[in-house]
Formats: structure tokens, C-alpha cells, sequence
């Protein structure tokens, strides 16, 4: 059984590897054409080119290689059935399930790997990539954009309401922050037209504060215990905030723009950061889920590739297996894309089942279609 093992071992990881590679040449060949005249106007340095496609690698193999193992898985098997192979060992007692198992055990492997690979290189090399591209090469600011949506920001017991932020000028037009005491009563609430971001630090423009009057003040304000004590200003430095002119982003904008730069564990300190700021996380909280339900695509192409390699004795229609196993490739992306907005943005269903329903149903999908194999 170990030799076995071996040779189907040995056949399908050549087979990945040709797949992986020659999948590799055929995108970055269609990605170099298309972009070498940006890079061209844009005066790039030739270094910088081959940076910005080295670099583009990680990302492009993570999407690339579970297509290259189900073409593996369904070439191994396909063309060990079309020589005969598998009659020869099915006649010296060898189940075809038992066949299977390397490369079930390949795919685990190669699961595994593009986790790692998803946590530890890719949001690097993206931030990198993204860089050059959006920077070096569109001439755009490497902040984020103007977010034109109110946003609501908790601090402690003080809410920072923001019109828009327009994040490369570092400003916030619309500014009102409210202060309240242990009891929840207003202290007090400042209104500005404009917050300019400076060297770290926040200033207010053409403002009013209004302050809780804690005590009666008499002639000549004849101020009541409980009202407030208005003032108006010009230009404040504002030190009880500590938030950066991109914190006032809506959380769509910073989900699409961040969430393929960031690692697993830098993205459950956001998710914390939000839900202690009070905003909603939901959008965050379904790519972190997506970002590990993702990699298992292997095992589940695997599971659909097994199938379709075994579909018919002698290895025929070989090549209508392969077809259909593009076309389950591409469905699964298009599904798992779906769920991922359509029901996991909108809150449909909790992250969890958004992002896993997918996986869920194409493993099922695979498991029932192996029942019909013959042993």
C-alpha cells in the first residue's frame, strides 16, 4: 500500500504543479499585457514592474490553486482509469475509496497551506501591491477616500457624530460630539462646522460649546440650574479625541479597502475596536469568517473532482469531467461570493453560516456524488 500511495502521490503533485504553474503563466501573461502601458505612462521603474508582479504571486496562487487541485485530482484518477489502472487494482482487492485517499490527503495538506499562506504573506505582499498600483501608478492618495455617510463613534461616555470625512485632506465637515455624565445627562455638546486633522491633533473651526450649568448662576446671566452655557469660537485644539480622520470612514468603505491587507488577528482587533466604539462590525465580522472558510475550497473541490474522474469506467468522457469540473469551480466562487453579500452583508444570516453555508452544501454535494461510485 505504501507504493502505492506513493506513485498516486507522485502523479498527482506533478500533475498540481503543471496545473499551478501553467494556470500562472496564462494570468500573469493576460495581467502583464494589460497593465504595461499604465506602468509605461506612469514612468515606473522596470525594478518596480517586477515587484509589483512578484509580489502579486501569493495573492494570485491562493486563488489559482484549488483549480489546480481539481484538475490534479481529476486528471490523476481520470487517466489511471483510462490505462486500466484501476480495473488492475480493483481485481487485486483495492477499493476505489482507498485510491482516493492520498489525494484527500493532499488536499488537507494544500488546505492547510493556503491558510498559512492567506495570515502570514498575502496581506503583506497586497499592501505592497496595492500600494504600487494605486499610488505609483494611478497617482491616487494611499489614504482612503472621502466617506460621505454619517457615521456615529463611541468613546468612553462621549459620541462623535461625523457628517463626511474626506480622509487625504484630513478633515471632517459636520462635527458634533456629545458628552454625557455617569447618570447619562449632557455635559455638554460642541458643534463645528469643519475638524481639521494636524500633526496628530484635532482642531475645531467655527464652533459653539454649550455646557451644563451644574449650579444657578444669577444676574447678569440669570442661568437656572440645568441649562446650558453657550459659546461660540473661531479655532479650538480638541484633545479628548484621539481618532484618526480615517476612523470617521463609514465601515463599508474601510471593510472593501482593508480587509485583503490585513491578517486574522488584525482583524479581530478592528472587529473590537468597532463594537467598543459602537459600530457595527457585521461586514468585518463576515470576511474574518470568510478569510478561514475560504482555503477549504481544496477539500471541497476534491470531494466534487473524485466524482467526476471516476464518472465513467475506462476513463471515458474524461474530458467532459474536466469541463464540468471547471464549471463546479466557477460555481462555487460565484455562490460563495453571493452568500457573502448577499446574506452575510445585508445580516441575512450571522457571519458564520454566510460565509461556511457554502462549503457546507458543495462537501454535501461531493459525499453524495461518491455514493455512486463503483467499488
Amino acid at each position: 500500500m505504501r507504493i502505492l500511495t506513493t506513485y498516486i502521490s507522485r502523479e498527482f503533485l506533478k500533475l498540481f504543479v503543471l496545473c499551478l504553474l501553467g494556470f500562472l503563466g496564462l494570468f500573469f501573461i493576460v495581467d502583464f499585457f494589460e497593465k504595461i502601458d499604465n506602468f509605461n505612462e506612469a514612468g515606473v521603474p522596470v525594478g518596480l514592474v517586477y515587484e509589483y508582479f512578484l509580489l502579486s504571486l501569493p495573492w494570485v496562487a491562493s486563488q489559482i490553486m484549488p483549480v489546480a487541485v481539481l484538475m490534479s485530482v481529476i486528471l490523476t484518477l481520470g487517466l489511471m482509469s483510462k490505462n486500466n489502472e484501476l480495473i488492475a487494482l480493483k481485481a487485486s482487492g483495492v477499493s476505489t475509496l482507498r485510491l482516493c485517499v492520498p489525494v484527500i490527503g493532499w488536499s488537507v495538506v494544500l488546505t492547510l497551506f493556503m491558510i498559512t499562506l492567506a495570515e502570514l504573506v498575502v496581506p503583506a505582499a497586497n499592501q505592497r501591491t496595492n500600494y504600487i498600483w494605486q499610488v505609483l501608478v494611478q497617482r491616487k492618495d494611499p489614504r482612503l477616500a472621502v466617506g460621505s455617510k454619517p457615521v456615529w463613534i463611541k468613546q468612553g461616555r462621549t459620541f462623535f457624530h461625523v457628517k463626511s470625512a474626506d480622509v487625504p485632506r484630513g478633515t471632517i465637515k459636520g462635527l458634533t460630539i456629545y458628552e454625557f455624565d455617569r447618570a447619562f445627562n449632557l455635559v455638554r455638546r460642541i458643534d463645528a462646522q469643519r475638524a481639521v486633522y494636524t500633526h496628530a491633533k484635532w482642531y475645531l473651526h467655527h464652533g459653539l460649546i454649550q455646557s451644563l450649568v451644574p449650579f444657578e448662576i444669577p444676574w447678569p446671566w440669570r442661568l437656572s440650574r440645568g441649562s446650558y452655557w453657550p459659546e461660540t469660537f473661531e479655532e479650538r485644539h480638541l484633545r479628548a479625541m484621539t481618532h484618526r480622520p480615517a476612523d470617521f470612514l463609514p465601515v463599508e468603505r474601510q471593510a472593501m479597502t482593508l480587509t485583503e491587507e490585513m491578517t486574522f488577528h488584525q482583524l479581530t482587533r478592528l472587529i473590537d475596536k468597532l463594537r467598543s466604539e459602537g459600530r457595527d462590525p457585521l461586514r468585518f465580522r463576515v470576511e474574518l469568517n470568510a478569510k478561514l472558510a475560504f482555503p477549504f475550497v481544496c477539500l471541497i473541490l476534491t470531494l466534487l473532482g473524485i466524482p467526476l474522474a471516476l464518472w465513467k469506467e475506462q476513463g471515458r468522457n474524461l474530458a467532459l469531467g474536466v469541463v464540468f469540473g471547471v464549471a463546479g469551480a466557477a460555481l462555487y466562487w460565484i455562490v460563495f461570493g453571493t452568500a457573502k453579500v448577499m446574506l452575510g452583508y445585508t445580516g441575512v444570516l450571522p457571519p458564520f453560516w454566510a460565509t461556511w453555508l457554502t462549503n457546507i452544501v458543495f462537501a454535501l454535494s461531493g459525499m453524495l456524488m461518491m455514493t455512486f461510485i463503483k467499488q
